[in-house]
């Protein structure tokens, strides 16, 4: 029997000895998060035969999975992809549910320099091949911060000035807005993670909120339910929440306004439960948005610390006319101000060929959540008129995202900062006293700031409550 198989069987064979044990219809479980790790995590225990109830602050599921509709083309504000099929878990909970997905390709891309003149394939290859040197260099100076090493590793390449535009925005837009932070505050060991499954990267035409949709299926989920306290000090855990109307839109997090605290919410709620999974974002966690009786353990507290959590935006441009290239997948304008890059996305491959996706990572992602619409678009359209020439008209419709100011959210995505180790997500991961769980994006080493990550580390955080009761 084939390894396939044998897991197949081994999960139903899990799955129907929990449904049949009585014990589980006796405890109460809480899941704290209507993300894709809580859902995850929550359908998990539901299916298991236990008592689950999950508490959302928002006023709809999904967390940083949410499905936008422009102009009738669905748009996913936030992730947007499944890297990876091969063997993973979230390609196959899709496949299996009969989600449509469409495969995207890097290729063709259509890139432009600074003049707006095409940039060629013979150009691309030798950047890449500086990209590629770039890497080497990385595993001699892991504790470094990315820009660092840029600049150790620049003056090796002897660039003409055009090289070294190309290199620094190559490094911009291949790594920097991926991974949603400035080279300053990625630590270099970005370059040699692997948080993907082997296979196509693919694409959700329906938008992936169809996934968080067919999780929540049966479950218990109260929406508008902002968690305030959590208190495990006793054999059951209490959890208090209030309304969260009161929490100012605007506040973004802690760490950016040291002399802006956070509002003090009283809850107007509680209920009780055997154990507790808090699969909310890394922002929450590091903003102290709920708070813990007793503290976190330092073990703890020192990895939240220990990981950060960037930016990244999207600006969605719906034209009444295509001017972009009918194949065209990536579009990138190279310009001297690297730092202000961004990467543009045509989603033609899933029929949205109306509308152009514009990636910003990092502080300009920041900025660009104060920047009133009429700017922002301006801003862009500065990018598409230098490729595509003055005569192309300005969009009919614009949506651009806020995450970092989202305020159940703080931010998109975790990754590890100079200096620090993937093993801080491990600890984040850990449960204490076997009351307290977690589960999310940040909470895996393997799948650190990925959708099918946190869909595991739902899974995971649920497995450890099933194997224990």
């Amino acid at each position: 029997m084939s390894q396939s198989l044998l897991l197949s069987f081994g999960g139903l064979f899990l799955h129907s000895c929990n449904l049949f044990n009585n014990d589980n219809s006796e405890k109460n479980i809480i899941v704290i998060g209507a993300g894709i790790a809580g859902l995850a995590a929550a359908k998990k225990l539901s299916e298991a035969g236990f008592k689950v109830t999950v508490l959302e602050a928002r006023n709809r599921i999904g967390g940083r999975i949410q499905t936008i509709d422009l102009n009738g083309f669905k748009m996913d504000a936030g992730a947007s992809w499944i890297h990876g099929t091969t063997n993973n878990p979230l390609y196959l909970f899709s496949q299996e549910e009969s989600v449509l997905t469409v495969p995207t390709f890097d290729d063709p891309s259509y890139l432009y320099d600074v003049n707006g003149e095409d940039i060629t394939e013979d150009e691309w290859k030798e950047v890449e091949s500086y990209l590629g040197q770039l890497y080497d260099e990385s595993f001699s100076y892991p504790d470094i911060s990315l820009r660092e090493l840029t600049a150790i590793v620049e003056p090796k390449l002897k660039l003409t000035e055009k090289m070294k535009r190309l290199f620094y925005g190559a490094v911009r837009t291949e790594v920097e807005v991926p991974y949603a932070e400035d080279g300053t505050d990625l630590s270099s060991a970005v370059l040699h993670s692997d948080d993907s499954f082997p296979g196509n990267n693919v694409l959700f035409p329906g938008g992936m909120s169809q996934l968080v949709s067919i999780l929540s299926r049966g479950l218990d989920i109260r929406l508008n339910t902002f968690v305030t306290d959590i208190n495990y000090s006793s054999d059951q855990v209490e959890v208090f929440f209030t309304n969260p109307s009161g929490i100012d839109k605007k506040r973004s997090c802690h760490a950016c306004h040291q002399n802006n605290d956070a509002p003090v919410l009283t809850p107007d709620g509680s209920l009780k439960a055997d154990k507790v999974i808090v699969a909310l974002p890394l922002g929450m966690l590091k903003n102290r948005s709920v708070t813990f009786f007793p503290d976190l353990p330092s073990r703890k507290r020192d990895a939240i610390a220990n990981t950060s959590i960037g930016t990244m935006n999207k600006v969605f441009l719906y034209f009444g006319n295509k001017f972009w290239p009918d194949d065209g997948t990536f579009l990138e304008y190279f310009k001297d101000n690297y730092s202000e890059m961004m990467v543009y996305e045509s989603f033609s491959a899933i029929g949205n060929k109306n509308v152009l996706t514009t990636f910003l990572g990092g502080k300009h992602a920041r900025q660009i959540e104060r920047a009133d619409i009429r700017s922002t678009m301006d801003m862009v359209m500065l990018d598409l008129r230098k490729m595509f020439g003055s005569s192309i008209p300005d969009p009919e419709n614009i949506y651009k995202t806020g995450w970092h100011t989202d305020p159940f959210a703080l931010g998109a995505y975790p990754h590890i900062p100079p200096g620090s180790k993937l093993s801080h997500c491990d600890r984040i991961a850990e449960s204490i006293d076997d009351k307290v769980f977690f589960a999310g994006d940040s909470t895996t080493s393997k799948y650190l700031a990925t959708a099918h990550g946190a869909y595991i580390s739902g899974i995971n955080a649920a497995k450890k409550i099933i194997n224990n009761s």
